[in-house]
């Protein structure tokens, strides 16, 4: 949900990586089953280094976080603390007016890192699918930017 004078963010695991991955890499985890997408995703992205250029992105200057996250050898808490992180990064680009929010008002907003760290193949799917939600009717249905949080 938006709600312009309570900053309260719904972060979204899987859309957050699965945006940032290349197509070649994000279509090879399509058919794993709820539950194990996150790890995944997370896995697909600390090897590529999206997660690092993110981190770099929102100015946190290094990786100690994610060496932190990994060192954990609780797969149970290393999980969690991998959840924790992705949605702090949701946080912290909706903080600074940066997150990429789709959606529309009747219904739910998804809250994902800005476009210009999306993969191409993200970028292209968001520009049809804002396309064919005006022709279907949807003008409401694009991209929004908070101006303050």
């Amino acid at each position: 949900m938006v709600l312009p004078d309570l900053p309260v963010v719904e972060a979204f695991p899987n859309g957050f990586l699965g945006v940032l991955l290349a197509e070649r890499v994000f279509k090879t985890g399509l058919k794993l089953r709820r539950g194990k997408r996150f790890d995944w995703l997370y896995d697909r992205a600390l090897a590529t280094g999206v997660l690092s250029g993110v981190l770099l992105d929102q100015s946190w200057g290094d990786d100690s976080a994610l060496r932190e996250v990994e060192a954990d050898h609780d797969t149970r808490a290393r999980h969690e603390k991998r959840a924790a992180l992705v949605c702090l990064l949701t946080a912290g680009f909706a903080h600074v007016g940066r997150a990429t929010v789709l959606g529309d008002p009747g219904s739910r907003w998804f809250w994902l890192p800005p476009t210009t760290l999306w993969a191409e193949w993200a970028r292209h799917g968001l520009d049809e699918a804002i396309a064919r939600s005006r022709v279907r009717g949807f003008p409401q249905a694009c991209t929004w930017r908070p101006l303050e949080l």
